[in-house]
């Protein structure tokens, strides 16, 4: 259904709110409990799951505990205390609800650790951020090779998950656009197409099928791809 990008805002909190509602009761069945030797393994499994759609959709019991994880992390670096399992959960909360202090913090160790686990959650994080600026910034140094600030191995997965935050869709869509011959160049035709595909099946707007449908146009000869 293509709709207005207001008309969208009122949906999302509508649905947001439903579904806080139904996920409440299952979070605090399963809470941030460590998991013990004798718990199922699939309970391990829900509350995962669980934990982080509740994070996503900013239950508050959920977000202020990871805020208090972090918090500890963040003043003493060096030991990090939190759970591997759900440092990811941990860390993209408070980039989504935190300072552009706290991002250069994560920037900071995504930088400089040697952990390719860590490097990955880290990564991952930083792409949480509700931060128009900071979306932009991360776009910049994922497409502008040139910088040497992003592996070469981490730029398209960045920038993948950098796409797959609803607050920058339109800036990722504009530097993809924009830089399409570069990405096909770097990351091959099934990539691509894969992304390109992966990135617009969020549309949802008759300016944002117009876009696409001129941008199938205009590569039609050097990219296939379908509606």
């Amino acid at each position: 259904m293509l709709t207005t990008n207001y008309s969208n805002i009122n949906i999302y909190k509508q649905w947001r709110s439903d579904l806080i509602d139904l996920i409440r009761p299952i979070n605090t069945y399963f809470d941030w409990n460590s998991q013990s030797m004798s718990e199922k393994w699939i309970d391990t499994v829900y509350r995962n799951v669980i934990l982080s759609t509740a994070y996503q959709y900013s239950s508050k019991s959920c977000t202020d505990y990871a805020q208090q994880l972090f918090q500890e992390c963040f003043n003493h670096p060096s030991n990090n205390t939190i759970e591997i399992n759900y440092r990811e959960i941990v860390y993209c909360t408070n980039m989504r609800l935190g300072s552009r202090t706290l991002f250069q913090c994560l920037f900071h160790q995504y930088q400089i650790t040697n952990d390719t686990e860590e490097i990955s959650r880290l990564q991952s994080a930083l792409t949480c951020t509700h931060d128009i600026q900071l979306i932009r910034y991360l776009l910049e140094i994922h497409f502008n090779s040139n910088l040497n600030i992003i592996q070469q191995n981490d730029i398209l997965s960045g920038i993948r998950l950098i796409c797959r935050n609803l607050i920058g869709i339109n800036d990722c869509w504009s530097y993809v656009h924009s830089k399409w011959k570069y990405l096909l160049k770097n990351f091959g035709h099934y990539n691509f197409t894969s992304f390109i595909q992966e990135l617009t099946e969020k549309f949802n707007t008759k300016q944002q099928l117009n876009e696409f449908e001129l941008f199938i146009e205009q590569t039609r000869n050097q990219v296939r791809l379908t509606r």
